[in-house]
């Protein structure tokens, strides 16, 4: 008998939040465990690293996942051959990636520990991830099956929690570090494809030549967004990384990484939005949507704000407690209420068929960002990061307004300005 579809869009939905919710829960405890056993300067290059990787990133991811999603769901071609296309071209853009970096690396002299790190982190990053999101996170939400890739994240965080611990308890160093997420993604990969064998059997794996021409014409606006989301999350290591101390980057990079904890549980909670902004007035819910999504994206922001140097204490350590970490997390709290307008708002184009818009508002927003990283590094410190992300963000959310409609942003705007206040009233009283 087949599943009404409200019930199986409410089900996938809620499914979908808890394996995020899961990996974000998994992420959280992952920085706590890697920020108190490496420390400040030992976090600020690991932070580097991984967002030095992270940038190059969505150069193989492609928006491949999305457009899986959608030729298993019209089952235009069948699934052995849509994952094995996907996985060798997914594959070929990781090789063609890590030989320019490599290439790079010697040119500049870099050896040593920090070639063998982001040589490791290429390995996690830029393939084993890449394969497990195929089959986890494309193929199972286009077959709708997303439970298991509920208990594939599951697997995969327990065992990287565990890993991290007992790295840190028997001080198995920095490369240890390195390798827990290798293994645990690797075991998520095994155990998707364990879950997929009855409608992805492995002896069926083929790929195409016209259907991989196919998706590359159709990926390019997808690839470029995600480029832009990407770089706005983590170019600010990577330049700051230029021009202070690692541990002085590890006083901005780790607050951030709790805040971004926070963003990954937020955004995934709006996705239950889009069928019915998809069957009704998309302006006329945004009216109810956005303000709700503010006023719940502002209360996570002030639980972590007012008690700042409690959390940073509490979850990052004494290390990292300073008056520069806290006055960048509590300006960071502001970020998920941004965001989370600034995603509904690109949900509301989405169901126009104007998604291509929203790549016009990140572009300025991630220039702005890089400028004032650069232009005020020397004067602000790591505080620079924390700064131009909110400027971005405002600028980027201003430009979305623009199209989606201005009429609801006065009302969905007013839990920043709160939380802005609150902010303010408490970095003044500490002498911020």
């Amino acid at each position: 008998m087949n599943e009404p579809a409200g019930r199986r869009l409410a089900r996938n939905s809620s499914l979908s939040f808890l394996s995020k919710g899961i990996e974000a829960v998994g992420s959280l405890a992952a920085t706590f465990i890697v920020a108190r056993y490496l420390g400040r300067a030992g976090y600020g290059v690991y932070a580097e690293i991984i967002s030095l990787v992270m940038l190059l990133w969505p150069l193989v991811d492609m928006g491949l996942d999305q457009l899986v999603v959608r030729e298993i769901a019209s089952k235009r071609e069948p699934i052995p051959i849509l994952f094995g296309t996907a996985t060798v071209m997914r594959c070929a853009a990781a090789a063609a990636v890590a030989v320019i970096l490599f290439a790079w690396m010697i040119l500049t002299g870099v050896s040593g520990f920090r070639l063998n790190a982001i040589l490791m982190v290429m390995a996690h990053i830029l393939i084993i991830r890449q394969v497990s999101n195929l089959v986890c996170r494309a193929v199972f939400l286009g077959v709708e099956r997303v439970e298991r890739d509920v208990i594939a994240t599951s697997l995969a965080q327990i065992v990287r929690v565990c890993g991290l611990i007992v790295v840190s308890e028997r001080d198995l160093g920095f490369f240890a570090v390195l390798a827990v997420p290798i293994l645990a993604e690797s075991l998520q990969t095994i155990a998707g494809l364990v879950l997929a064998r009855i409608f992805l059997p492995l002896a069926r794996i083929r790929y195409n030549t016209l259907l991989a021409r196919r998706l590359i014409r159709e990926a390019w606006p997808l690839a470029v967004r995600i480029i832009l989301v990407t770089s706005f999350f983590h170019v600010d290591n990577v330049i700051l990384a230029r021009f202070l101390p690692a541990d002085e980057l590890g006083l901005f990079a780790a607050p951030f990484r709790l805040i971004m904890g926070l963003v990954i549980v937020t955004v995934p909670t709006l996705w239950a939005f889009l069928p019915s902004m998809t069957r009704s007035s998309g302006p006329e819910l945004m009216k109810k949507a956005a303000p709700l999504a503010a006023s719940l994206a502002a209360v996570g922001g002030l639980i972590i704000s007012i008690p700042a140097p409690f959390v940073i204490r509490i979850s990052l350590g004494s290390d990292f407690l300073s008056p520069v970490s806290v006055a960048t997390l509590r300006l960071l709290s502001v970020l998920p209420v941004l965001h989370a307008i600034a995603y509904l708002m690109e949900l509301e184009l989405l169901t126009r068929n104007r998604q291509v818009l929203a790549l016009y508002a990140a572009a300025p927003a991630l220039i702005i960002k890089i400028g004032m990283d650069i232009a005020l590094v020397t004067v602000m410190g790591p505080l620079v990061g924390a700064v131009s992300s909110l400027v971005a963000d405002a600028v980027r959310l201003l430009i979305l307004s623009r199209w989606a409609g201005r009429h609801w942003l006065v009302r969905s705007l007013l839990p920043v300005g709160l939380i802005i206040a609150v902010i303010a009233y408490l970095m003044v009283r500490a002498g911020a």
